[in-house]
């Protein structure tokens, strides 16, 4: 998994190291995952909270509009088979970034719902 990760960013190239702030989120990423088996009952108990508030259902489907379906819009094969020879690169940059829009303010919406939350308890 690590080397998966590690390969698909790009941090070995050359045998040598891509960027220096890559380490530094690595290293809050390690972290983060020791304070979270550290406090893991805690953690658990506050997830479990959240997944079963409407803010978390926002955010998923902000998070899957955002970062999986825009992405499949963006893909030249969809636009060929819609467009068939004409010159797509126009619609397909405007639905693309519309729905990545439309994903982020989905996520921001869900937070300002997870404060008002957090607010009422």
């Amino acid at each position: 998994f690590v080397f998966g990760l590690i390969f698909s960013v790009g941090i070995i190239e050359s045998g040598k190291i891509a960027s220096l702030w890559l380490l530094f989120v690595l290293a809050f990423a390690v972290l983060v995952v020791f304070i979270l088996r550290k406090n893991r009952n805690v953690f658990l108990s506050e997830l479990n909270l959240y997944v079963r508030s409407f803010s978390f259902g926002l955010f998923f489907v902000g998070f899957m509009i955002a970062f999986v379906f825009s992405e499949l819009m963006g893909r030249n094969f969809f636009w060929t088979a819609v467009l068939e020879g004409v010159d797509y690169t126009l619609a397909q940059n405007a639905i693309k970034e519309g729905l990545k829009l439309l994903g982020c303010f989905l996520i921001l919406t869900s937070t300002v719902e997870l404060k008002f939350l957090s607010d009422k308890k």
